[in-house]
């Protein structure tokens, strides 16, 4: 089911998932949430895509099943949950959530809290709630955090228990596990009423812990929303599920709830793939995106997502290719496993915001939530920088999220523009080693977009006293275009203004340049006129307008530019922007949509950005190709060659690739499905009239074409 062949080696692999929530009896649910029928085969969908990564072992955060322990149907509910686990053919390390052993001591929950007859029951089921195993060198602490403020002679011996194990394994690598989240936005947000946080004194007893005894991952579960956060050295996440989203939360974005009110958010459901290696942990978010496997009558059945083969799940036939071999998803990169990433993105919008989501059950308290999204967008995709106005570091709440962003190896690369440049080493000095470069934008309001002899000479005193390096961009307004009834204002020098400013920056030792490309160039042409030009003494990254509501088109001109970036190491390609635009005067489709869902474009940064890494020298080649259907791009190597193919429309006909280069079909190795996320061995083609929707990678083992 899937390839990791991408991944640098780790010491230890294993899977984390929570929240599945079989359910044997719906019960009047369907009538209100139809979804609830299809948690049991998102469940069982998502335990058999784990068990194919082949794990060193599972972890499940809590909640199994849908019943509560004081309902009629719980016994037999957790009956079937057992057999979905055994049936799939995983043995998980169980966390005890709410739904297993009882609600949290509140008495505003809506169903009973643990009891200690409910806590024996789950102990004589499934062996103690808290507990520890060791793997690799690593220790994994197990909690039970419905037993914290309960006063329960078991919660007394947690405690005892934990203080121990942390003091006897300090210093070790240590990854602490339990159901409800000590904390959404901050530590002391009040947890009385608030159905999805721990409450003091247990809770900064917990914390208080954390500090002496530092944690490298506390992951928790229960909320059904992706939540990150940094609580000193302790990475801390609060994982999504495989099986439904929690309405409420949908109030974080500016868009129209979600399917049943925010209940069946699908593309955000999926689980999470940990690697350990010597000097990091890589978190690698697997999404589902609400893909099923029946069970019904105890047969399963692939539901929306594949089809049974011999017992074995076989991987649905992609509308993009007719192809006939099994497909695999791709397990792709993140920053910190990309050094020399290219993709970056530009953040119109603040990287994370703030809301107090209205009471609504189960809570009886406004809960404050912080979209996340966004951030671990960032995170999943291997975006290697990050271009932001300088104000957001001045601001404490957007300076901590991208702190985060930076521990995760992404660089912070504000922009500096309407401020006295002598403000500049001021505010560099004011965030000393928070930054890794500086853009700064100068004002062209004659619409000549070259620095003049006064502003050039404060540049280059501005560069030699800073300590980051510098991109030159500008600010130019008064743009023509077509179709808009206002001018319209570049950011970015014009491809034909290089040339000039070589002339200008020679020997000043400048580090970067910025360029923009517009939204009616394409990416591949445009950069290929500085790989064409003398060489220039600074790099020249490039900023690319998605400036359409067209994601096929989009789908394509990000293909474009990241293999372009390609065959020049070190420029960095700003997709812009990250998240949609849908109320402004130029409405366009960014990477999310205004759920912060990926669109087609972002499994397109993401796949190439991990399938382009570290690609090979010497590149003999570099050609294009255009037919009335496609446009195929094509770096050769020493040892073969990588095609990039982009219809040109959304109805070319798949066999028209084989048409146009007949050599593909003896000498293709593997074929990537960029939108989709997959890969298949080969390039076959069972359908002459199945449709190309979207860009293909194709790597072969023989040059298909000679240098130029």
């Amino acid at each position: 089911m899937y390839d990791s062949s991408f991944l640098p080696r780790a010491l230890l692999e294993f899977v984390v998932l929570s929240d599945t929530h079989y359910v044997s009896r719906p019960g009047t649910a369907t009538t209100e949430f139809p979804s609830r029928l299809k948690q049991s085969g998102r469940a069982e969908a998502a335990f058999r895509f784990a068990r194919a990564l082949d794990p060193a072992f599972i972890i499940h955060l809590g909640d199994l099943v849908q019943e509560y322990p004081e309902s009629p149907g719980f016994p037999q509910a957790i009956r079937l949950a057992q057999e979905q686990m055994e049936r799939c053919g995983v043995h998980p390390f169980l966390v005890a959530g709410n739904h297993d052993v009882g609600d949290k001591p509140d008495p505003t929950m809506p169903t009973e809290p643990v009891t200690p007859e409910s806590l024996t029951a789950y102990h004589a089921r499934f062996g103690r709630s808290w507990y520890s195993f060791e793997r690799a060198g690593c220790r994994f602490v197990i909690l039970n955090s419905q037993i914290f403020n309960t006063g329960l002679p078991e919660a007394r011996e947690q405690w005892d228990w934990l203080e121990a194990e942390l003091t006897e394994h300090a210093g070790r690598r240590i990854f602490l596990f339990l159901h409800m989240p000590p904390y959404l936005v901050a530590p002391s947000e009040p947890a009385l009423g608030h159905y999805d946080l721990l409450d003091d004194p247990d809770r900064s007893r917990l914390l208080e812990l954390l500090r002496r005894y530092p944690v490298e991952i506390m992951a928790a579960g229960h909320v059904h929303f992706a939540f990150y956060d940094r609580l000193g050295a302790t990475r801390y996440l609060v994982a999504a599920s495989p099986a439904f989203t929690r309405p409420g939360f949908p109030h974080l974005f500016t868009a129209a709830p979600p399917p049943e009110r925010g209940r069946d958010d699908s593309p955000k459901l999926g689980f999470y793939l940990f690697r350990v290696l010597e000097d990091r942990t890589d978190i690698h978010f697997l999404r589902t995106g609400g893909e099923e496997w029946g069970v019904e009558g105890g047969e399963a059945t692939v539901e929306g997502g594949g089809e049974l083969e011999g017992g074995e799940w076989r991987g649905k036939r992609t509308p993009a290719m007719g192809v006939s071999t099994e497909l695999r998803r791709v397990v792709t990169r993140v920053p910190a496993g990309l050094p020399s990433s290219s993709l970056g993105v530009t953040l119109r919008a603040p990287l994370a915001n703030l809301v107090e989501i209205p009471a609504a059950w189960p809570a009886i308290v406004r809960e404050r939530a912080r979209n996340d999204y966004p951030l671990l967008a960032c995170l999943e995709m291997g975006v290697g920088q990050i271009r932001f106005p300088w104000t957001d570091l001045d601001d404490p709440f957007q300076r901590e999220r991208l702190r985060i962003l930076r521990q995760e190896s992404v660089r912070l690369v504000p922009t500096w523009f309407g401020r006295d440049l002598g403000e500049l080493i001021p505010y560099l000095e004011r965030h000393a080693g928070a930054v890794d470069g500086l853009e700064i934008q100068i004002a062209a309001p004659s619409g000549r977009a070259l620095p003049d002899a006064s502003t050039l000479e404060e540049l280059q005193r501005l560069r030699d006293r800073s300590e980051v390096p510098l991109c030159l961009s500008c600010v130019a307004p008064r743009e023509t275009i077509a179709g808009k009834q206002h001018p319209r204002t570049r950011i970015g020098f014009t491809t034909e203004e290089l040339g000039l400013l070589c002339g200008l920056l020679a020997d000043s030792g400048w580090a970067r340049v910025l360029c923009r490309v517009a939204a009616d160039v394409a990416p591949w042409d445009e950069m290929a006129h500085v790989r064409q030009a003398p060489a220039t003494p600074f790099r020249v990254d490039r900023r690319v307008e998605l400036a359409t509501e067209d994601d096929f088109l989009h789908a394509n001109r990000v293909a474009e530019a990241l293999f372009a970036a390609a065959l020049s190491p070190g420029t960095r390609v700003y997709l812009d922007p990250l998240v949609d635009l849908d109320r402004t005067m130029d409405a366009c489709h960014g990477l999310l949509d205004p759920l912060c869902n990926p669109r087609p474009a972002f499994h397109v940064a993401r796949m190439l950005t991990t399938l382009l890494h570290d690609l090979p020298a010497p590149r003999t080649h570099a050609v294009v190709r255009t037919t009335e259907d496609l446009r195929i791009l094509e770096i050769g190597l020493a040892t073969g060659a990588r095609l990039l193919v982009l219809p040109q429309h959304p109805d070319v006909a798949a066999r028209s690739v084989l048409e146009t280069l007949p050599e593909l079909e003896r000498g293709t190795l593997r074929t990537f499905h960029l939108t989709e996320g997959t890969v298949v061995d080969g390039f076959a083609v069972s359908d002459a009239e199945e449709r190309l929707m979207s860009p293909l990678l194709v790597e072969t083992k023989c040059q298909t074409a000679k240098a130029e």
